[in-house]
């Protein structure tokens, strides 16, 4: 027996219904394929072993699938100020749809296991990597940005702009961990 796409099937409440909830909510919206931010965001709340109530991201009636597409996110416009998923609402705070917004919410909300670092150094580094990886310009935003016949489907040019990037971000941590940690390693760029 196959198990398909259709088979898991989570609850997700309208926008209506989740504006006049209280408690944590996540905005997510209904897809068959995960995306990495969602998913990173839901795994933060896992790890902090936090419940959340599931959010559709378009209007009631309309599929999530559209996304935006013919005003079908103006509820989501309407209570949270933009069009983007995921957004973490929790009981009447503001909505928060950036992803260091989120993890400092679920800091707070479940200070153990402890997800930022104590030491400064440690948590520079970590918010500098991540940001590399989830910022706006950050990788996973640059290649599901990637035109077709880009690093996704075979172009050399763009594969190689990301190699570069990369490694001169790895490049330059290394280079101020060791400065940090008392190398004669040079900080070139």
């Amino acid at each position: 027996m196959a198990i398909e796409i259709t088979d898991t099937k989570l609850t997700y409440v309208p926008i209506r219904e989740a504006r006049v909830m209280s408690g944590l909510r996540i905005v997510l919206g209904e897809f068959a394929i995960p995306g990495p931010w969602h998913e990173a965001c839901k795994g933060v709340f896992h790890v902090k072993g936090l419940d959340y109530t599931r959010v559709r991201s378009s209007n009631e009636g309309a599929s999530d699938a559209q996304i935006g597409m013919d005003g079908t996110q103006s509820e989501l416009i309407a209570w949270t100020g933009q069009s983007s998923a995921p957004v973490v609402v929790y009981d009447d705070e503001r909505p928060r749809s950036l992803w260091n917004d989120q993890l400092y919410l679920a800091e707070r909300l479940q200070p153990e296991p402890p997800l930022i670092p104590d030491d400064p150094h440690d948590r520079v580094t970590m918010f500098g990597l991540a940001n590399e990886l989830l910022g706006e310009n950050g990788l996973v935003y640059r290649v599901l940005t990637l035109p077709e016949g880009s690093a996704l489907t075979g172009g050399s040019v763009a594969r190689e702009s990301l190699r570069v990037d990369m490694e001169r971000s790895l490049h330059e941590h290394r280079a101020s961990r060791g400065a940090r940690e008392g190398s004669t390693e040079p900080n070139v760029r």
